[in-house]
């Protein structure tokens, strides 16, 4: 699921769907660490577990983990009190939103399908 909504979302988008796309940024790094979790015999309940467990099994990740800490927190705003996300933003975490997947896939042991 993960590399089927990076394809989808790895295009330019129009302004007003930019808060969708940070969504799915997250959603997909999730889902990707899910991946981890499961792969390695178990599960999570939490996002919070998520970030504690990805901490403890990838070295070398500390400014990532922080960016996907605080993706949690946007992603929550934008769910639960209806954040807007302005295009700057995007632009600004975008190739490292990208280089956090590109990771975790890589610690997977998967390629991304090409395209």
């Amino acid at each position: 699921m993960a590399n089927l909504r990076l394809k989808f979302w790895d295009k330019k988008v129009a302004d007003e769907f930019i808060v969708l796309k940070v969504e799915a940024y997250y959603d997909i790094i999730k889902e990707l660490i899910f991946a981890h979790l499961y792969k390695n015999g178990y599960n999570c309940t939490n996002h919070l577990c998520l970030i504690a467990y990805i901490r403890e099994k990838i070295k070398d990740f500390d400014f990532e983990i922080k960016k996907i800490d605080e993706l949690r927190k946007v992603r929550n705003e934008i769910n639960y009190r209806g954040l807007t996300i302005k295009k700057d933003y995007l632009e600004r975490n975008e190739l490292e939103f990208k280089n956090i997947i590109k990771r975790l896939t890589e610690e997977l042991g998967n390629a991304r399908p090409k395209q």
